[in-house]
């Protein structure tokens, strides 16, 4: 079988083993794209659209953060007290520590409850209510992946130009770059012949979510966050990934981009870049371990992932909304592992590629 025939094959089964309803993978080189396969296959003249989850902390916040660096327009020592009234135990905190995930916050908490008086009304800004909690440890000694402060880094993002995240991301990254179908807000720029694809039920309603984004946090800030909140296709996705691959080649000077892919983080206990998870020597990565040193990339709740690894000269792409059957469902806790192992089997030796065999179906 060709390359793209074999990893149809394992996407074929991932969603017969109902995994996901709905997948696209693609894997490019940094000339052009080598194979991409669609399940269920678009509608003519058609996308499937995804929500994209965290990979947002990517393709839109830290690309628009580090466009304003390139410009001159922002540092990365820049304290957070320059565009937000800090309490003196946050106000060092600064943008690489929001960009590397060691700025102290907690991973996660439920903005709407936290932003809510005793009788039950919207009563601070979250901005307030994020800066008036109190840190999970002192910035810089540890690394919390944190959406928390993504959030933050994405109001400082507004505080520092003066326009909202989705305009900034489509100024300074979409637009650029030709990505034609992402963004925030889908309702207002999808086509009658897309596909937004749902995510999980609604709990409130029973309804699935589709459209309107799955993480409850950039939901109550109405869909426009630092964390979550993009929406995006196969097609970008891929392009996106091809201009990371050649390092950012014409986007982002030279500079920047090594410092992006650099360890910010040795001896913590993640290694991260600026906004990207990056595989170190111990091949620790939600992605698998097959991927060899150097290779940097995200995830995202929804079930996307957006992988480089330049020894390879290969990215991979994967987007799916495998919340539809449930965010606690243990179905195919490997997805990513395999999907890498079998794109990069099907790539550099073909006749080698096997398939998980483990039953799947929750």
């Amino acid at each position: 079988m060709s390359p793209r025939e074999l990893v149809s094959t394992w996407l074929s089964r991932a969603v017969e083993s109902r995994a996901f309803p709905a997948g696209s993978a693609a894997v490019v080189t940094r000339e052009n794209e080598l194979l991409r396969t669609e399940q269920p296959s678009p509608p003519s003249e058609g996308r499937l659209i995804y929500d994209l989850a965290s990979l947002t902390k990517v393709m839109a916040t830290t690309m628009v953060c580090l466009r304003l660096i390139d410009r001159g327009e922002l540092d990365l020592e820049a304290t957070i007290s320059r565009f937000v009234s800090a309490p003196a135990e946050k106000a060092s905190i600064t943008i690489l520590d929001l960009l590397r995930h060691t700025g102290g916050f907690e991973a996660h908490f439920d903005l709407a409850a936290a932003s809510a008086s005793e009788q039950g009304q919207r009563a601070f800004d979250p901005l307030d209510v994020i800066l008036g909690r109190p840190l999970s440890y002192r910035p810089g000694t540890d690394v919390v992946y944190s959406c928390i402060g993504f959030i933050l880094l994405g109001r400082i993002l507004e505080r520092a130009t003066g326009e909202r995240l989705d305009e900034l991301a489509r100024r300074l990254v979409f637009e650029p770059l030709a990505l034609e179908a992402t963004g925030y807000l889908p309702e207002s720029w999808v086509r009658a012949t897309d596909t937004v694809l749902p995510t999980e039920r609604n709990p409130q309603t029973g309804a699935f979510i589709r459209g309107i984004v799955h993480d409850e946090n950039a939901r109550f800030l109405g869909g426009v966050s630092g964390n979550a909140g993009l929406f995006s296709c196969l097609d970008d996705c891929a392009r996106f990934a091809s201009l990371l691959l050649n390092s950012c080649d014409g986007f982002l000077s030279s500079r920047l981009y090594e410092t992006m892919v650099r360890n910010w983080t040795p001896g913590m206990q993640a290694a991260r870049g600026l906004g990207f998870s990056l595989i170190d020597s111990s091949g620790s990565w939600p992605g698998g371990a097959v991927l060899a040193e150097g290779a940097f990339g995200h995830t995202g709740f929804t079930g996307t992932s957006l992988v480089v690894s330049p020894a390879y000269g290969l990215a991979f792409v994967l987007l799916t909304n495998r919340v539809h059957f449930g965010r606690d469902l243990a179905v195919m806790p490997q997805y990513r592992s395999d999907f890498h192992a079998t794109a990069l089997g099907a790539v550099t030796a073909p006749d080698a590629v096997s398939y998980p065999t483990q039953d799947r179906t929750p």
